[in-house]
Parts: structure tokens; sequence; C-alpha cells
């Protein structure tokens, strides 16, 4: 019965750290860090969630030029399960022509039953994309299923992935994280 209560009091604690975690605070710091790498968010429209925040019609850009406008981002921080989604994000490809000008659908998830990895899935011009970074080995694994219009207009994206089978493009990286 003791074990039991002491469950209960553990979730109950768990549950009330997620709920009063100051979200907006991971938002500037997020922010912040992407500075670093010469991407800003601007003109966003911030809206607290229970469990996360909603960034609604965002402005993008990347070096002091206007990458593109994102229609919505949503960040769930359940503890257990985090998951970042970006929703209908256009880029503008005057100045960036080789990056896909639609991106319908970004999520990044990670979870504390996998803890080495964050997984992705991406919906775009350059088709339907599947991957996730291992934290340990410190590598990116992407598999690409390419759209018709990928193989005219995003050439140079797809020759640094190698040709597996038909119809499926794979890219591995070393990348380095910290």
């Amino acid at each position: 019965m003791k074990k039991l209560n002491y469950f209960f009091i553990f979730l109950f604690f768990m549950f009330a750290l997620i709920f009063f975690l100051p979200h907006k605070n991971l938002l500037f710091l997020s922010e912040s860090l992407l500075s670093k790498n010469q991407i800003n968010i601007s003109q966003e429209l911030i809206n607290k969630k229970l469990f996360g925040l909603e960034i609604i019609n965002s402005e993008i850009s990347y070096d002091g030029v206007k990458a593109g406008n994102i229609n919505n981002i949503t960040l769930n921080v359940l503890g257990i399960y985090n998951k970042l989604t970006i929703n209908e994000a256009i880029i503008d490809t005057k100045s960036f022509n080789s990056i896909p000008k639609n991106i319908k659908l970004f999520e990044a998830s990670y979870t504390l039953f996998s803890p080495n990895t964050i997984e992705f899935y991406s919906e775009s011009d350059l088709g339907i994309m599947k991957g996730y970074i291992n934290l340990i080995n410190q590598k990116l694994i992407l598999e690409l299923h390419p759209s018709k219009e990928a193989t005219t207009h995003y050439g140079t994206i797809l020759k640094f992935f190698k040709v597996q089978q038909e119809g499926l493009y794979t890219y591995e990286k070393n990348i380095k994280l910290y």
C-alpha cells in the first residue's frame, strides 16, 4: 500500500512539474540557440496550451534574409513524450532555391522509452522523409521516398542521398551535437 501511495505522489509531482513548466522560456531559449546559427523567428503569435505552446504565423529569416513563413508550430512537452510539429511552411525560393518550397508537415519527437534517438517525419515537395538522430553515436539517418517532381526540381538535394532501391533514397551523416 505504501508503494502505491509513493507512486501516486510521484505521478502527481511529475504532472505538476510538467503543467507549471515555463513553456515560453523554452521558446526564448530555443530562439537564442537558433540565433547563434543566424536563424531568427519573428512576428509570431504565441498561445500557451495545457502541456505546451503553439506559435502561429511566424516569419523565419536566415542570416538577415527572409527564408519563409510558418503557419503553425506546436510544441507538446509531456516529459515522457515530447513532440515538435510544424505545419504549412512556405520557403522563399528566390533566396533558397534548392530547398523545397512547400513543407506540409514536419514532426520531431523524443520519448523516454527510446532515450537515444530523436525521430523525424516530413512531408514536402521533396517527398516523404523519415529519419532519426542517434544521440549516442551522433549520427543522422534519413530515408526519403521522393515525389515525382523531386527528381526534376531538387536534383541538388538528391545527389547527397544514396539510391537503395526504386523509390527509396538514404542519407547518413555523423554530426556533432555538443
